[in-house]
């Protein structure tokens, strides 16, 4: 139940806005992803990690319903910082995933989960590149629908295949 959890929790974290508001908030997202490794944290260390950043995520996260645009220094570094929270947290659920799937044999849920990771970290840090080149922002958008569709169904699998 807690892998469902996760899912439905990162559904919300798909940006889909309306004149500047998001419709799928993501502090409503974090808040099932809590719940879901709230549930899974005794399986594995790395759940545990995730849910305390998932939980910092959640107050984060409150400013970005409205969309704050990268126009003054201070907007910059919170996005920064809320990206590099967001890195650690994906880093952990996604790691703990790989963890458990080696110890159950599952070596194609394991390498599924680490290519995840680093897809998330790959598109994470490529915003950064698009500030600076922003014809590149098609693929950066095709990229991010490929890796959040990766997410969540290396998510579902690993529901469907841990617990």
């Amino acid at each position: 139940m807690g892998f469902k959890k996760i899912f439905f929790g990162m559904v919300f974290l798909f940006d889909f806005r309306i004149q500047s508001i998001d419709i799928l908030p993501d502090f409503i997202g974090f808040i099932f992803i809590f719940l879901g490794l709230s549930e899974l944290c005794h399986i594995h260390q790395k759940f545990n990690m995730a849910k305390t950043l998932s939980l910092i995520l959640i107050f984060i996260s409150i400013p970005d319903v409205y969309d704050l645009t990268i126009t003054n220094p201070l907007v910059f570094l919170f996005s920064l910082g809320y990206t590099i929270l967001f890195l650690f947290f994906i880093y952990y659920l996604f790691t703990g995933i790989r963890d458990i799937a080696i110890e159950i044999g599952n070596m194609i849920l394991a390498n599924r989960a680490n290519i995840t990771w680093v897809l998330a970290l790959a598109y994470s840090l490529s915003f950064y590149l698009v500030i600076f080149i922003p014809f590149l922002i098609f693929i950066y958008f095709i990229f991010g629908i490929a890796v959040f569709v990766l997410e969540l169904t290396t998510i579902h699998l690993a529901g469907s295949t841990i617990i």
